[in-house]
């Protein structure tokens, strides 16, 4: 299933002052979109606040659910159902395998049997089959990027979200994680959202939103 994004007049605050201001953003489902702008603009927020890490005053709904109206725990259980994330730094269990990093989200899951053919599925496409039974802790940059890539969809959300994923990469590696984030999203109609410096990445997107001072200032 694929999901529209949709957003009106959203504010994130800090205090007085205005983190991201957006008053206006339709992505359609299953559109690869990537978001630039400098450093302290504001593109992590807007990340934050479509994976309902953060509340926002306003409406930002995923088809029909606006995550402005629901509460901590309802937006943590539709995150869970529908947003697969991927983080710069990975965020990996040094002491565990790579398939058990890559199995974490599913493991507490009614479906964990089909979550697990579906990860090991994924691991076979990505290439790092063979190192399921390695620790985190041996494995390279781009090795642990792409147990990254496999957790975020081992539970096949309709939306996947990514702050800089290809920031810690060689420029070869980060050229295929692009390759295979793409192929991956196309292949299920998946929304996808990438935050990122890297203008391969803008390349291989749909469209490409700049944020400056919390505001959406260009859409070329």
């Amino acid at each position: 299933m694929s999901l529209a994004l949709s957003i009106r007049d959203l504010r994130v605050r800090a205090g007085d002052r205005d983190l991201l201001s957006l008053n206006r953003l339709d992505l359609p489902p299953g559109s690869l979109t990537g978001i630039r702008g400098p450093s302290g603009a504001g593109k992590t927020t807007a990340l934050h606040a479509m994976a309902g890490l953060i509340a926002g005053q306003g409406r930002l709904a995923w088809g029909d659910t606006d995550l402005c109206g629901l509460s901590d725990a309802q937006r943590t259980r539709f995150r869970g159902d529908h947003i697969g994330m991927i983080f710069q730094d990975f965020i990996l269990f040094e002491e565990m395998t790579a398939r058990q990093n890559a199995m974490i989200a599913a493991m507490f899951r009614p479906d964990r049997r089909s979550l697990a053919r579906r990860t090991d599925a994924l691991m076979e496409r990505l290439g790092i089959a063979p190192l399921a039974d390695r620790r985190a802790e041996l494995l390279s940059g781009g090795e642990r990027q792409r147990v990254a890539v496999v957790r975020a969809l081992a539970h096949d959300p309709a939306i996947l979200l990514a702050d800089e994923p290809t920031a810690s990469l060689d420029r070869p590696t980060a050229d295929a994680l692009i390759a295979d984030l793409a192929a991956l999203s196309r292949d299920a109609g998946r929304s996808v959202v990438i935050v990122s410096h890297d203008e391969q990445v803008w390349a291989s997107m749909d469209r490409t939103l700049t944020i400056r001072d919390g505001r959406l200032v260009a859409d070329p």
